[in-house]
């Protein structure tokens, strides 16, 4: 493990800054969202900080205890990357993963002891690249859209980037910069982690909108929907046979054209403000169909903006 000049040292600084800020970033998610693969995600950035930390520890103090650091740290990152994939596809990992990992520990402290960084860091490449490949292919295999297929192209990539440096480095350009592909393959794996997050999002709240659309089209109770300001946004076929109105001439409109007494209008007002600003909890409210039936609503907060009437 070496430091050719002060351009590689400076830039080892900034990738540990980058891996810093997306530890930061999958931590916030996970308190967020308490979603199991979020916080083995949180794991791996974790390890990786730690090796990248060792690794800047050697140069300055050129103590091989920093070497076997450096490798225990990249085992951990590698293992925990391969197990945060898993969960995020619903798999399990394979136990081998972990019958390698304590061999690679051990192996890594032998090395140590007969002061041979060969020994110490080669086996732990291989296993972290292996990780990173790995990790690209369940991506492949599982994914659901375009963003996974791009993280499993980036994560394969910096699998055997990791895999044919040692080689590469005999090239005198890619021994000199070999370091910044690295962290360009870095940086556009936590990005596509973070994009896979934000795409499993999307996916599951349209499945949910879809589930939704779906209880709200076929309900035999009658519902419609308005925003905060009473206009109706949404109405199914039931509460048009309730109230004797067509869907043309209740949505779009105020709800309180058609289904609100006059007498009766400031108090609705008011009552779906205090629901929508969680204010009350409910409101039935007295009403009269196209034909002037006497009928009764109850309004309730759905979301955000939006009043439930049924």
């Amino acid at each position: 493990m070496t430091f050719d000049n002060h351009l590689e040292t400076g830039f080892t600084y900034i990738y540990l800054a980058g891996l810093i800020m997306f530890w930061l970033g999958i931590t916030f998610l996970y308190n967020k969202e308490k979603k199991e693969y979020l916080l083995y995600f949180s794991y791996f950035w974790t390890f990786a900080i730690a090796a990248t930390t060792a690794e800047i520890l050697y140069f300055h103090f050129q103590n091989n205890f920093f070497v076997l650091l450096n490798s225990i740290m990249h085992l951990l990152e590698a293992v925990f990357l391969v197990e945060a994939v898993h969960k995020y596809f619903n798999q399990k990992t394979a136990d081998i993963w972990y019958s390698f990992l304590k061999a690679l520990v051990l192996l890594s402290v032998f090395g140590f002891l007969f002061r041979s960084q060969l020994f110490i860091l080669a086996p732990t490449l291989v296993y972290l690249s292996f990780a990173f490949i790995k990790s690209g292919t369940l991506f492949f295999k599982l994914s659901f859209n375009e963003v996974s297929t791009f993280t499993a192209v980036v994560s394969s990539l910096f699998g055997l980037n990791l895999l044919v440096a040692p080689y590469l480095m005999r090239l005198n350009w890619f021994n000199r910069y070999g370091i910044f592909l690295k962290g360009l393959l870095g940086l556009l794996f936590g990005i596509s982690l973070f994009a896979v997050y934000y795409e499993d999002l999307q996916y599951k709240l349209k499945i949910r909108e879809e589930q939704y659309q779906k209880l709200f089209d076929q309900s035999p109770a009658g519902m419609l929907l308005l925003d905060k300001k009473g206009k109706i946004i949404q109405v199914n076929n039931s509460i048009c046979d309730y109230t004797g109105y067509s869907k043309d001439e209740l949505e779009g409109h105020s709800m309180f054209e058609n289904l609100v007494p006059a007498k009766f209008k400031i108090r609705a007002r008011q009552k779906i403000s205090n629901i929508l600003e969680d204010q009350d909890q409910e409101y039935i409210m007295e009403t009269y169909d196209k034909f002037n039936n006497k009928k009764c609503l109850k309004a309730e907060k759905l979301r955000k903006n939006w009043c439930k009437i049924y």
